[in-house]
């Protein structure tokens, strides 16, 4: 990752290039320790609309929101808007079930609406695409 991001980094296009310093950049390292989940919300332009924060956000919360994730994936396709999103949690950097609870959760309910998905952790920003897959079913 490169810290060289814009000063005003919401009126710049982000692209998959800069994706990682974005979301190091917009998930603190203090809500990555409690948990969360932040959707990056990206006009069809690659400028960021709006980032949502969801705290504490722990291993079994994303049974628990289909509703809001299904609004969400209404309004996402009548504006034009797509989601980069991180996992944030305390520990090392590697895949946990819960990672793939929230990435599985997101791609179901927003669909091609995902650009990617990132786990945050201290000190760390991974793309989810780069974990091996060689974890059980969690379902």
């Amino acid at each position: 990752m490169n810290e060289d991001l814009p000063d005003d980094l919401m009126s710049t296009p982000v692209t998959p290039q800069t994706y990682a310093d974005v979301v190091a950049h917009l998930v603190p390292e203090e809500d990555r320790v409690r948990g969360c989940v932040v959707l990056i919300l990206i006009g069809a332009d690659g400028l960021i609309r709006q980032p949502v924060l969801i705290e504490d956000a722990g291993p079994d919360d994303a049974r628990h929101c289909g509703d809001f994730l299904a609004q969400l994936a209404t309004l996402l396709a009548e504006t034009d808007t797509f989601v980069l999103f991180a996992r944030g949690r305390g520990g090392a950097a590697y895949l946990a079930h819960s990672d793939v609870w929230w990435e599985r959760t997101l791609t179901e309910h927003l669909g091609d609406r995902v650009l990617a998905g990132y786990l945050a952790v201290p000190g760390e920003v991974c793309n989810l695409a780069d974990f091996p897959r060689d974890l059980p079913e969690t379902g």
